[in-house]
C-alpha cells in the first residue's frame, strides 16, 4: 500500500524540529537509518536526492521520506531516470511531498480504515 502526501505551504517545520528529535545524515547515510521514524530531506540537498541511485531506497524504505520546500513533483525521486532538473514543477507549491509504502499489508487489508489508519502514522509525524 503506497500513499503519497502532501503539506501546505503554511505548515510550520520550526513547530516540527522542535518537538522532534532529530539527527542530521548525508545521503549516503540513508542506508543506516533502521532506527529512524522518519527521512526528512530539506531544499539544500533535494536536487542530489534526486539521483538515480536513492530511487530504491525511497521505494523500498519502511519508514515515511519526506522531502521539504521542493520546487518539483515526487516523481524527481521516486521514478528511475527522473530528476529534480527534468520533473515538472511542484505547481501546488506543498511545503513537504512525501512517500511511504506500508510493506506488510495483505491485499484484504486495505480496507479504507487500514488506508486512513496509515495516513493517521504519516500525519502524527508532523503533529
Amino acid at each position: 500500500m503506497k500513499i503519497l502526501f502532501t503539506f501546505s505551504t503554511s505548515f510550520q517545520y520550526d513547530n516540527i524540529i522542535k518537538r522532534c528529535y532529530t539527527k542530521k545524515i548525508t545521503l549516503q547515510d540513508l542506508n543506516n537509518t533502521n532506527s529512524f521514524d522518519a527521512i526528512l530531506i530539506t531544499k539544500n540537498y533535494l536536487q542530489e536526492a534526486s539521483d538515480n541511485q536513492y530511487t530504491q531506497f525511497y521505494l523500498n524504505s519502511s519508514i515515511p521520506i519526506v522531502f521539504v520546500q521542493s520546487d518539483k513533483a515526487i516523481s524527481a525521486f521516486i521514478i528511475p531516470n527522473h530528476t529534480y532538473e527534468n520533473t515538472f514543477e511542484n505547481h501546488a507549491k506543498d511545503y513537504f511531498i512525501g512517500y511511504y509504502i506500508k510493506k506488510d499489508v495483505k491485499n484484504s487489508d486495505k480496507s479504507e480504515s487500514t488506508i486512513k489508519l496509515l495516513q493517521n502514522k504519516v500525519t502524527l509525524l508532523f503533529k
